[in-house]
């Protein structure tokens, strides 16, 4: 079952208003040891604008997403 990545981080990280904020205070936690192959460029509305280091990662992300 898929949720929206909004739904999930509001969940997550709680209150609706700073899940924003906290995503971007927080990005390196939460992708773990992902975060030295790819980073968080920018967060516009409800979409994530993410950055990588190498085009086998961009073809994962791009695999993985809906």
């Amino acid at each position: 079952m898929f949720k929206s990545l909004k739904t999930v981080l509001t969940a997550t990280i709680g209150q609706p208003q700073c899940w924003k904020r906290k995503l971007l205070a927080d990005w390196p936690t939460i992708v773990g040891s992902l975060h030295s192959r790819m980073n968080l460029e920018k967060v516009y509305d409800d979409t994530l604008i993410i950055g990588v280091y190498d085009s086998s990662w961009l073809n994962e992300l791009y695999l993985l997403s809906n």
